[in-house]
């Protein structure tokens, strides 16, 4: 288990990044004169999004309150780089696990990263037995350790350095295109719940070879090979992609589609957290696939080799898409650097 070099340390400079709602993308396609869908609801579309932007200057003016001393940044999750996270002590994203996921994929291993819901589900529609009149276009928020009714006490420690974010574990995944050289490989963004490998459309067959491998070593960067892993077992597979998640994601679409729970690292199971899991989705071979679902240990690594003309890497969803080629090699491990996420769970105390 990791520590966090900042950890106990007053927080001096803050980059709060913040979500685009349905409502702005809508007004947007609208000003430049594109097709809308007939049935928007426009007065409920407006309210959520000015709920949102109420939550956003009333965290700002929080902070200012709370640590006058405290610089902060602002910026639209559209327009995040890695460079906006740069001498940034903390990061705060704005909206909900969308927000979170394409926030996370700017922070390297050195900042933490704290979820603030701004829009929850609200108690009295949580309580309602009937699914169908509850409004499931709000983000689940499982990746918001606070919501904008609870956090202020929260965000309290944090700014204090009385509370401690958790390591989760990411994935890495480069790629080596058909008849490149090494120094050509593309690694993707660090996925913190999962990717997926597979055809562009749902309804065709993706083809690959797979690979379990063991072994420290790995494609950390573009320039180096690893030299010093073991095959252990090898196939050809033919499904709808393939599927790899962190215990972060393990709740998530790997979970749906009859995967296990994973747990994050705990006080009593420090490091357990560092396993990635691996799904075949609905192999054509059910009876006489062995690598068709399992676990990665930190030591251990997939390599596939594309057999299909088509292909997409999905990290995170679907925002982040690589399209990859037959011939083209894909290494996947849990060699990218962890994030650190401030959860929900209480023992997280600095000197607990």
């Amino acid at each position: 288990m990791g520590v966090l070099a900042s950890a106990g340390r007053p927080v001096r400079s803050v980059l709060t990044v913040l979500k685009t709602t349905v409502y702005q993308t809508y007004l947007q396609l609208s000003e430049r004169g594109e097709p809308l869908p007939g049935d928007l609801r426009w007065d409920r579309l407006r309210e959520r999004h000015e709920l949102h932007e109420r939550t956003v200057e009333e965290i700002h003016e929080f902070i200012r309150k709370e640590s006058p001393s405290t610089h902060i940044r602002t910026v639209r999750r559209g327009e995040l780089t890695d460079k906006h996270v740069h001498e940034t002590d903390l990061v705060v994203s704005i909206g909900g696990d969308g927000t979170a996921l394409q926030t996370s994929h700017a922070v390297g291993g050195d900042v933490p990263l704290l979820g603030i819901c701004s829009d929850p589900t609200p108690a009295q529609e949580q309580k309602r037995a009937n699914h169908a009149e509850q409004d499931v276009r709000r983000s689940t928020g499982a990746l918001c350790a606070v919501t904008r009714e609870n956090y202020q006490e929260y965000l309290a420690g944090v700014l204090t350095g009385k509370l401690r974010p958790s390591e989760r574990t990411r994935i890495m995944v480069t790629v080596k295109p058909a008849g490149a050289a090494i120094s050509e490989m593309q690694r993707l963004p660090w996925a913190l719940n999962d990717i997926l490998v597979a055809h562009p459309s749902p309804a065709a067959v993706s083809r690959y070879r797979m690979g379990l491998w063991e072994g420290r070593e790995h494609i950390r960067d573009h320039g180096e090979a690893a030299t010093s892993q073991e095959r252990l077992v090898r196939e050809n597979v033919r499904s709808s992609g393939l599927r790899v998640c962190t215990a972060t994601g393990s709740t998530a679409a790997m979970r749906s589609a009859g995967g296990l729970p994973m747990p994050f690292d705990t006080p009593e199971t420090p490091g357990c957290n560092r396993i990635l899991q691996y799904m075949v989705r609905e192999p054509i071979d059910v009876q006489h696939g062995v690598l068709m679902r399992g676990i990665l240990d930190p030591d251990r690594s997939l390599r596939l080799r594309w057999n299909s003309l088509d292909g997409a890497i999905f990290v995170d969803g679907s925002n982040i898409t690589y399209r990859i080629r037959m011939g083209d090699r894909i290494w996947i491990s849990a060699a990218a650097p962890s994030l650190w996420l401030y959860p929900r769970e209480p023992w997280y105390l600095i000197g607990h």
